[in-house]
């Protein structure tokens, strides 16, 4: 799951407004490698339902992760951090995925992805991120890294048009949102 909050639309810890990783993201990572068992990179709501998580309070980047892991981390200055705490933790883990903004020239990028991933998924379109009714102002790339595969390979990805979103999961938004009053209107989710 991935809560986002951040300038640039993205998820992660901060406290500017409600962003959720697509459901269809997740269930794309299902459908081709089976569920996912930990998000580090959430909050208290865990939208997305995965069965083990880390919130803010928690710090996912001071814990041990296991199992298959998601991140969609925070998008500003840390996110360095996080790619780079994916690349520490494969070792503990089968698999992770890693949904991140495909900032292709940076140091990061090329350091701990470019040199270490399996799979690049470069995601074509940009993603939108709930609620916003607005897809974000950059290109994704959903990032695979294995300790059963050896070489990179680039892929493109591309959103199924009949993914829908499940009730309680619009019922978790809706109750946020309007807790929060950061939107007036729940029309975008009808």
């Amino acid at each position: 799951m991935i809560s986002m909050t951040n300038v640039n639309g993205r998820i992660g810890y901060t406290d500017i407004g409600v962003h959720i990783t697509p459901l269809w993201v997740i269930k794309w990572i299902e459908e081709h490698y089976g569920k996912i068992d930990l998000d580090p990179a959430t909050d208290e709501e865990n939208w997305l339902d995965i069965p083990n998580y880390y919130t803010k309070k928690e710090d996912g980047l001071k814990q041990t992760w296991f199992g298959r892991v998601f991140v969609n981390p925070p998008y500003g200055k840390e996110l360095k951090e996080w790619v780079g705490k994916c690349y520490e933790e494969i070792k503990n883990t089968n698999e992770i995925f890693l949904l991140i903004p495909s900032r292709t020239d940076t140091r990061y990028w090329h350091d701990f992805i470019m040199n270490h991933a399996d799979i690049i998924y470069f995601i074509r379109g940009r993603i939108k991120f709930r609620p916003s009714k607005k897809t974000a102002p950059f290109s994704s790339s959903l990032i695979y890294f294995s300790t059963q595969e050896d070489n990179t390979k680039i892929k493109s990805l591309k959103k199924k048009k009949n993914h829908t979103h499940t009730k309680s999961i619009n019922d978790k938004i809706r109750a946020r949102i309007k807790k929060e009053n950061d939107y007036k209107s729940l029309e975008a989710f009808s």
